[in-house]
């Protein structure tokens, strides 16, 4: 996972080999996630999956936000 500044809408990008199957899906939790953090614009996230469950990929996304979230305030 990462997560940086851009300038417009976020950006979702989702590298797995599940992909076609559930990269809707995992990219729907990022959104809901960003969502929930306040995030409306000006992030762009990258996942890259190796077949992890939901609540796994939802945990490191969340941690992955919650620390660019944190840089940004020291």
């Amino acid at each position: 996972m990462t997560v940086e500044p851009i300038t417009g809408e976020n950006q979702i990008l989702v590298r797995s080999p599940v992909e076609p199957l559930y990269g809707h899906l995992i990219a729907a939790a990022a959104e809901e996630l960003l969502l929930q953090y306040g995030i409306t614009h000006g992030c762009r996230i990258e996942i890259t999956d190796c077949n992890a469950l939901d609540y796994v990929i939802r945990a490191r996304i969340e941690t992955a936000i919650t620390r660019s979230i944190r840089g940004k305030q020291t």
